[in-house]
């Protein structure tokens, strides 16, 4: 074998030593083709221990059937074997591997250059052994093909469930174990004797892969009970083994030492440390010349995961320093991002985080300061208490000595096929009265390409809808994308503390100090509530391998506010209309080169907005990049005036594993024109540099 042919075999054969189950689902032979392909979704270890071969080999592989050879191998899927061992005289080849690299494949092809077709034959065994003789007889092959002990030919099961059970090897290979569940649950459901005995043993898998180790091993046994006779029972004994055999060698182990148990597992800290500076500089042609920025930052963000006996714990860290540099400026401050620990029982029945957190569910939208507790009802049902403060700015380092909330949610996953939901109620306080009083609830669907993503915000207290959202995607077999969302919501989410917006004061204290009544309080935060709804169609097209194209459009309308509280009256701006189209190529210049040009129109309730966007990116020795940025805008006002600028910028980049460092550079150049006036041309220039050590 020549040192290329070598590597591509080697290529191929990534995914056997890693996968965890030996079940071929199909094989196909084809001798116009002069290749046998193998197509092989397991989740055991699998072996190809002996190959007899004369002669050239070539092999081909492909990542999920997502992207072509050529692409993978260039990925740097050669560079994650740790071992490999070949034995010319034997012709024996073993390849160790990292876990979890067996994602990234899901079949590979072994193949002949020669005009005579090999023959494939297969033999059933915990190693998987693949003979390539010279020749093979027309009955042997036939045998092959129809001997179901050994091969499970597609064609001879019922369709719906091998749609499901290639379904279901999906989701566990993309680690999405919810689905997983939920498709081995309906095959455990319809299926055959045979049919159960698969979902048994993999949802066995799918719970292991989720730490839910009590019910992982529920599976095991029921199988190992309903089917001591199947071939996988071997198999399903070494998983079960494994799951509770590890704990009782180290119990014996350690009683022996009289040192404290621990678990053989991971823990990993890692975050990183970065420092960047800002400045910008308006000129103008009036004379003025001055800085309008100068900004030091420094940031740090730290991630710990550490297995414990039987848990694991996981905390962050994420805050910074920002010098303001200017004479007299004011922008010097301290920011907290995150600041939270969090446990989880192996089995994940248990959970908690508590410190400053983000959350985008349970009623809460952002960041907030607060304990949240987690009760796993069985492996699709949670319900969680949540108590804290909201925070309104990273800026804000103390907890919010007004506003608190208590809120429960109740999240059931496969609730219908693909169907996902959550529940939650919170009520929030501020001071004495009443902030916000929300229910409502989310949903997500997910089935082959087709994705729903729904939510509903309504706040009892007000009476008002605070927000509805429906966000809906199919890809075609075509590879085109269609996206459409329709978003109705409060701005800002209605709460009494909306009555600050616009008043001198701080805090709701200091408005109430102004004899101003409680119920005068929640008129003004009615006041300044605004309404908003937005609806989006996106399609994009992939043209060939080298364009793709994408157009969307937007309409929007955002309602006004009266005047109340000495906060003048702001008028409904009526319907707008965004266009956009963007095309996007790569490889037009150079191996390692992407490109974008792009159209917008803005129809909005003043003025008209055109805009043209141009973007170039190329990268070379895979850490260096170097990319150019071009917008230019001409607005029409319906008064006669208008204004134009062009904004060019330019990026230096460099990143590799511990390092990434940055420059920008860059202008925005104004030409404002006003009725009766001359045109005036204002001019900003910025540049950013900064530095990220990652450890």
């Amino acid at each position: 074998m020549s040192l290329l042919t070598k590597s591509l075999f080697f290529a191929s054969l990534l995914i056997i030593n890693q996968l965890q189950a030996a079940e071929i689902t199909g094989i196909r032979y084809g001798k116009t083709e002069q290749r046998a392909r193998l197509v092989i979704e397991s989740d055991m270890p699998l072996v190809v221990s002996r190959i007899w071969r004369s002669g050239k080999l070539v092999v081909k592989i492909s990542e999920l059937k997502q992207r072509p050879a050529n692409q993978l191998i260039s990925a740097g899927a050669l560079s994650v074997i740790e071992k490999i061992q070949w034995s010319s005289k034997q012709s024996i080849l073993q390849i160790n591997l990292p876990t979890k690299q067996h994602e990234f494949l899901k079949w590979f092809q072994i193949g002949s250059d020669e005009k005579k077709p090999d023959r494939l034959v297969l033999d059933w065994s915990p190693g998987l052994k693949a003979k390539l003789p010279k020749t093979l007889s027309q009955t042997e092959q036939n045998k092959i093909f129809n001997d179901s002990q050994k091969v499970n030919v597609i064609s001879n099961i019922e369709k719906g469930i091998t749609s499901l059970k290639t379904d279901a090897k999906n989701a566990l290979t993309d680690k999405k174990y919810s689905l997983a569940v939920s498709l081995l649950t309906k095959i455990l459901n319809k299926g055959n004797a045979e049919q159960k005995a698969f979902a048994l043993e993999f949802l066995g898998v799918a719970k292991e892969r989720r730490y839910q180790l009590a019910f992982a091993k529920q599976y095991y046994q029921r199988f190992l009970k309903d089917y001591p006779d199947s071939p996988a029972a071997p198999r399903v004994k070494q998983r079960l083994s494994a799951l509770i055999g590890i704990q009782e060698i180290n119990q014996r182990k350690l009683l022996k030492s009289g040192t404290r148990l621990t678990h053989q597992k991971r823990n990993i800290t890692r975050g990183s440390l970065a420092t960047d500076y800002r400045q910008s500089e308006l000129v103008n042609d009036l004379g003025d010349r001055r800085q309008t920025l100068s900004l030091l930052g420094v940031d740090v963000d730290v991630r710990g995961d550490y297995q414990l006996k039987s848990s694991s714990l996981k905390f962050r860290f994420s805050g910074g320093h920002y010098e303001d540099l200017i004479d007299d400026g004011e922008a010097t401050n301290d920011r907290l991002r995150y600041a939270n620990v969090s446990w989880f029982s192996d089995d994940r029945k248990y959970s908690m985080d508590v410190g400053r957190q983000r959350s985008r569910g349970k009623g809460i939208f952002g960041r907030y300061d607060g304990l949240l507790l987690g009760y796993g009802i069985n492996e699709t049902q949670k319900i969680n208490l949540v108590v804290g403060s909201p925070v309104a700015s990273s800026k804000v380092l103390s907890v919010d000595p007004e506003r608190s909330f208590v809120g429960l949610s109740y999240d059931w996953e496969d609730v219908f096929d693909n169907i996902d939901i959550s529940l939650f109620a919170l009520n929030q306080t501020i001071g004495s009265l009443t902030d916000r009083q929300a229910i409502g609830g989310e949903l997500k669907y997910f089935n082959q390409g087709t994705s729903l993503f729904s939510l509903i915000d309504y706040d009892v207290f007000y009476s008002e809808l605070n927000a509805f959202l429906l966000s809906a995607s199919h890809t075609t077999s075509g590879k085109t994308r269609y996206h459409w969302s329709f978003n109705q919501r409060k701005s800002p989410y209605i709460s009494t503390r909306n009555a600050l917006i616009g008043q001198a004061a701080d805090s709701l204290e200091e408005l109430q100090d102004l004899f101003i009544t409680d119920e005068e309080i929640l008129d003004l935060a009615t006041d300044r509530t605004l309404e908003s709804q937005t609806s989006t169609l996106q399609i994009s097209q992939p043209l060939n391998k080298t364009y793709d194209i994408s157009g969307s459009v937007t309409w929007l309308t955002l309602s006004g506010a009266p005047a109340s509280g000495g906060v003048a009256e702001i008028v409904e701006p009526g319907s707008q209309l965004y266009f956009n189209l963007y095309l996007r190529g790569s490889r037009l210049y150079s191996p390692a080169d992407s490109n974008q040009v792009g159209l917008r129109v803005s129809q909005l309730s003043h003025s008209d907005v055109w805009s043209i966007y141009v973007s170039s990116q190329y990268r070379w020795a895979k850490s260096w990049s170097i990319s150019g940025k071009l917008r230019y805008d001409d607005r029409k006002n319906n008064n006669g005036g208008g204004q134009q600028n062009i904004a060019p910028s330019f990026r230096l980049q460099y990143q590799n594993k511990q390092h990434y460092l940055y420059a920008d550079f860059g202008a925005i150049l104004y030409t404002n024109q006003v009725v009766g006036l001359s045109d005036i041309s204002t001019d900003i220039y910025y540049s950013y540099i900064g530095y990220r050590y990652f450890f």
